[in-house]
């Protein structure tokens, strides 16, 4: 919470002296005080932009709120979710959100496209390419080749989708085999789940609450970054305008939020419910589940050897490579140093 200064009356037989004396002491303490607190006394208003509905996945940023990580480093942060990374981006560059969280690899889309103003990453918190095939075990579908022939619901711009072909040419898949059914993001696991198509694209973190819908039926899937895929899932991403003009509120929000998916991984019952404090319909089970599901997520070889959040240039380098291929079918201009910084890990 933004703490105030109280103001101390002066009578009129206060000398200039003990006048000065009393404004170089307090000057004093307030540059003697822990960066935190002084931080503290300036905040910075933040809106973080989610990328979809009040899920569990995103338990670690409520609990940073909840517990005052962000506060203690001067931000004020509020959290808005999203309706999908494309609106979540929108939301970044219409200076809507500061911060969003969102998918790397559509960030590098835009940037590659010429959408202005120019944003990066700050943090990745899914290594591990997220996205993923349900389908339902038991049946035809036991590998990857077997998705050949069958009928896959997807909806239109998604990550899930447009990095499809990655996953197909790791796996030997011939995707012209596919027959896909092309809906609302909202619909495509409605439709799984009610038979109508054989598996939906979308992010395993989702498999809690559709294995819950799903009753006796065992739901599998092919999680792309566990399939060959090497590119990054969501990051904390923010335009350079923004960076520029608060870097400390940056710093703040990328260490404050690292220190959230720490807590929450340590706990996960706990950011559960933190969170639910805010989304009063929260299922506390499934979404302790998927912070377990996150939390395999989120660590690489890069983050275990450098840190949660830590963004290296391999990493990077293949996500930027396949966006080239696979969505912009085209090089893009800018290096790969201006997708990302490390600047405020650690």
């Amino acid at each position: 919470m933004e703490s105030k200064d109280s103001t101390m009356a002066m009578s009129p037989r206060t000398s200039r002296r003990a006048f000065l004396a009393a404004g170089l002491g307090a000057t004093a303490a307030v540059l003697t005080q822990p960066l935190a607190a002084r931080a503290a006394n300036a905040s910075v208003p933040v809106r973080i932009q989610l990328d979809f509905l009040p899920f569990g996945r995103y338990a670690p940023y409520y609990l940073a709120l909840e517990e005052g990580y962000y506060a203690k480093r001067g931000v004020d942060v509020s959290i808005a979710p999203g309706s999908g990374t494309g609106p979540a981006l929108q939301q970044l560059i219409a200076g809507r959100a500061q911060v969003s969280f969102v998918d790397i690899p559509s960030m590098m889309v835009l940037m590659g496209r010429g959408v202005k103003p120019k944003m990066r990453s700050y943090a990745v918190f899914y290594a591990k390419a997220p996205e993923t095939v349900f389908y339902f075990e038991g049946g035809a579908i036991k590998s990857p080749k077997d998705l050949e022939g069958k009928t896959i619901a997807t909806s239109a711009g998604s990550t899930d989708f447009e990095l499809f072909p990655l996953f197909a040419a790791a796996q030997g898949i011939d995707a012209s085999k596919i027959t896909w059914v092309t809906v609302d993001p909202s619909a495509k696991v409605g439709l799984f789940l009610q038979g109508k198509v054989d598996a939906t694209t979308t992010y395993v973190l989702g498999l809690p609450g559709v294995q819950a819908k799903a009753g006796a039926r065992k739901v599998g899937h092919f999680t792309y970054g566990e399939y060959g895929v090497d590119a990054y899932g969501n990051g904390l991403v923010v335009t350079d305008d923004f960076a520029a003009a608060h870097p400390d509120a940056v710093r703040g929000v990328v260490q404050a939020t690292i220190e959230g998916y720490k807590g929450a991984f340590k706990d996960p019952a706990r950011a559960a419910a933190a969170m639910k404090k805010h989304v009063p319909t929260l299922d506390l089970e499934q979404a302790a589940a998927e912070v377990k599901i996150v939390q395999e997520l989120a660590y690489g070889a890069a983050q275990k050897a450098h840190g949660l959040g830590y963004q290296d240039a391999a990493g990077m380098t293949s996500s930027l490579q396949a966006v080239e291929k696979y969505v912009l079918k085209a090089a893009v201009s800018s290096p790969v140093a201006d997708f990302y910084s490390n600047a405020y890990i650690g």
